[in-house]
């Protein structure tokens, strides 16, 4: 079939540019059910004799809405019926949300991923597949540019990155959903449809729906493939940057306190301002232990910090976090806990979010 040897030859493609498969690799495939999730698995399927590839399928029912039973009994029988194993956690994304202050979105993010490195160091497998597509990719760095972002907002979703001891791949990344659909339909592979896909409500989906549609009719029929360009383009310079800020984040003295680290302000004022942008990034992580929330914004907003004159000042940032200037050392750490007394004498500002 046409759309089936040009899918693999789109992961094909990819997987030359960008390495995600070797002969002899064990793969653990995220499997949601979906439409693109279900494409993979039996496009995995399909490469495993032809590369050796030890293969097993990984599931997370959130525990949000019954269509999560649907789909794990629909991701069983396609695993079962395809002779691979089949693993599965069964989670509450709302309670963990809450627990953590985040939103449900990155909420369920993370205990998928959590699940999948635990699911996959545990069988021994050192790769991780997922299902984004080259229309995840497109509607990724457009939301971003709109939002506003830097070279890493760019970078959009990589065709290979770390989790822990394991590899995330996505081979589907080149392969627009439509041809996936198509193959669906035409292999008669049954799926889910999330309806939260259809609402306006999201960015997203109002992207999908509406800019990317115009964006093919009245700029450039091969928009997606401009912007998937453009994301490789990005990637390979953020690549490098990020090797130069490591060696100059490890260089660094600092000092830790409970929930917190401080850094010489003298010594960020003579890194160059893009490897600076790095550094801030991770030193935030250091502390809350991702940096997926900080946006350009808050790296400016630590850059004033850095630049003052003043030597005192405070910016809030995401995840209950502030970057907090104490004369001549930069403190990125926690929020403290303030007393109704010390509001009441104007030492907070709760309108504020740098003074």
């Amino acid at each position: 079939m046409p759309i089936l040897k040009k899918i693999l030859l789109n992961i094909s493609r990819l997987n030359r540019r960008a390495g995600l498969l070797k002969r002899g690799d064990s793969v653990l495939i995220a499997v949601s059910g979906g439409p693109d999730s279900m494409a993979l698995l039996h496009l995995m399927n399909l490469l495993k004799r032809g590369l050796r590839l030890d293969l097993a399928v990984a599931h997370v029912h959130h525990g949000l809405r019954k269509q999560n039973d649907r789909a794990l009994d629909l991701v069983r029988k396609a695993s079962a019926e395809l002779g691979l194993p089949f693993y599965f956690m069964k989670a509450d994304a709302r309670k963990f949300a809450k627990s953590e202050k985040r939103s449900l979105e990155e909420a369920g993010r993370i205990l998928r991923y959590s699940f999948f490195e635990k699911t996959a160091l545990g069988l021994g497998m050192n790769k991780i597949a997922t299902a984004h597509t080259l229309d995840d990719q497109a509607e990724t760095l457009l939301m971003r540019i709109a939002r506003g972002c830097g070279l890493r907002g760019l970078t959009g979703i990589r065709p290979v990155r770390r989790q822990g001891k394991s590899m995330v791949i996505r081979p589907l990344l080149m392969c627009a959903k439509s041809d996936l659909l198509s193959h669906l339909k035409y292999e008669k592979i049954p799926f889910l449809v999330d309806r939260s896909n259809f609402s306006e409500a999201f960015t997203r989906n109002r992207i999908r729906a509406k800019l990317l549609p115009w964006l093919e009719q009245n700029l450039n029929v091969a928009v997606k493939d401009a912007l998937f360009d453009l994301q490789d383009s990005c990637e390979r310079a953020q690549t490098h940057l990020e090797a130069l800020a490591e060696k100059k984040f490890s260089a660094l003295s600092t000092k830790k306190r409970k929930k917190a680290v401080g850094v010489p302000v003298e010594s960020l004022r003579r890194l160059d301002p893009a490897v600076l942008s790095e550094v801030l990034r991770r030193l935030y992580a250091q502390v809350r232990g991702d940096c997926n929330a900080i946006m350009a914004v808050h790296r400016f907003g630590m850059e004033e910090l850095l630049g003052s004159s003043h030597g005192s000042g405070r910016l809030d940032l995401p995840g209950s976090m502030q970057a907090r200037r104490e004369g001549p050392w930069l403190w990125i750490e926690k929020k403290r806990p303030r007393s109704i007394d010390s509001q009441k004498k104007g030492g907070y500002n709760p309108n504020s979010t740098m003074f």
